[in-house]
């Protein structure tokens, strides 16, 4: 989990040229690897991806990206949250990229300096979930 980060002032959590790994947390983790390549005639800026999603929460934390020259040109990452209160590991809590060709990065959907870093919602009823209402959901 990435509580510290999540917890950092963002003048403490970005440097100039990555995030600071004295505030990241990462770690050796078993992972399912998912490698993603371009149908044949197709064509997409990232013709090439190879998604690691954590076997235990079942998030995408990683994927890399390929250019169309077949090198490797980016490597995004997702941060989570772990929530005692509620329990849970929150995904996504924030995320960005690291363009390896550049030296540019980007940091998304940070809320560290909030009150409150995410709500707790009631959930769903599992009437939601019936074939039903998922296809009225779909409707327009």
């Amino acid at each position: 989990n990435n509580n510290r980060a999540a917890s950092a002032k963002v003048a403490d959590l970005v440097t100039p040229n990555t995030l600071n790994p004295s505030v990241v947390h990462w770690e050796l983790h078993r992972v399912w690897e998912v490698e993603a390549t371009l149908a044949e005639g197709k064509r997409h800026v990232v013709p090439k991806r190879k998604y690691y999603i954590d076997e235990d929460s079942w998030q995408i934390m990683l994927f890399d990206g390929w250019d169309a020259k077949g090198e490797l040109w980016r490597t995004n990452y997702t941060l989570t949250l772990l929530a005692p209160d509620i329990p849970a590991l929150i995904g996504s809590m924030f995320w960005g990229g690291y363009d390896l060709q550049t030296g540019a990065y980007y940091l998304n959907m940070a809320s560290n300096e909030l009150a409150s870093q995410y709500k707790v919602v009631a959930p769903l009823p599992r009437s939601f979930f019936s074939p039903e209402e998922l296809a009225n959901e779909g409707a327009r």
